[in-house]
């Protein structure tokens, strides 16, 4: 059995040049069609499928978890009770989040 990561082994096979599926028209059209997928979601996708797909890889049981921002901009849009940016002007703040987001102050 190979010492190498999941990323490691996805990765030299990019380097061989072989091709990635595509993302399935079942996957895009449950999307919401306001937003494009972006090229890092694509990415992500193939490499799902390619990992799925490929039995010299997959290790069971399967259990994989993606972790990927939407880039919506959430603390952008002032709500009642939060931070605003006109909070930050005369006081010095340090912010602390973990990787879930949680936030602590």
């Amino acid at each position: 059995m190979s010492n190498q990561t999941l990323e490691q082994k996805i990765l030299a096979v990019k380097e061989f040049g072989l091709p990635f599926p595509e993302v399935p028209n079942i996957i895009k059209n449950n999307l919401n069609p306001s937003f494009q997928l972006r090229p890092y979601q694509i990415e992500s996708f193939s490499r799902f499928i390619f990992y799925i797909n490929n039995p010299q890889i997959k290790q069971k049981p399967t259990q994989l978890l993606f972790h990927m921002a939407t880039g919506s901009g959430k603390m952008n849009t002032p709500r009642e009770n939060s931070i605003t940016y006109d909070d930050f002007t005369e006081k010095k703040i340090v912010l602390l989040s973990d990787e879930a987001h949680h936030i602590n102050i």
